[in-house]
């Protein structure tokens, strides 16, 4: 599936872990009411940062029509080891919600985080953190959302991951 152009000017280029996590930080602070993340594994050295769970945080909390969405392909880590936002989606189950992928994303992106309608964090190389960050893409944002949207209406909660009322 192609994607609709962007305008280079737009997008800044990302390189490197460090890179992806700035942007995802810039991402989750600009977007107000939507937050959409889709990542193979929420790998712990990217997305397990207090200041992306607070951001977050602030978002699920700022609207009470305000949704975070996080969508994995394999839980495996979060289980074992726990993982920030676990705790988060288990602090804030109405608004926060992770789903484990049971079909393929229809998209070439290895991860992606779209903030309401036009914010845009893509990762296209598998090896590295290598992709873009664009706060204007409102076409792009619009053609993800809906493949993330039919992949997130198949995917399933993870007994494994919900917190134990004791």
């Amino acid at each position: 599936m192609s994607l609709p152009p962007d305008t280079p000017e737009q997008s800044e280029l990302i390189d490197g872990p460090d890179a992806f996590r700035q942007a995802l930080l810039h991402c989750a602070s600009e977007t107000r009411r939507t937050f959409s993340l889709y990542s193979p594994d929420l790998a712990r050295e990217v997305y397990d940062l207090p200041e992306l769970a607070e951001a977050l945080s602030e978002i699920a909390r700022r609207h009470r029509q305000a949704q975070v969405k996080l969508l994995v392909r394999d839980t495996r880590a979060l289980v074992e080891y726990g993982h920030g936002l676990v705790r988060l989606a288990q602090r804030l189950p109405s608004k926060v919600t992770l789903r484990r992928l049971t079909n393929d994303i229809e998209t070439q992106a290895i991860a992606l985080a779209l903030g309401d309608r036009e914010h845009l964090v893509y990762q296209n190389d598998p090896d590295n953190y290598h992709g873009f960050y664009n706060r204007q893409a409102g076409a792009r944002v619009k053609t993800l959302r809906e493949i993330f949207d039919r992949a997130w209406e198949t995917a399933e909660e993870d007994p494994r991951l919900r917190q134990l009322a004791l």
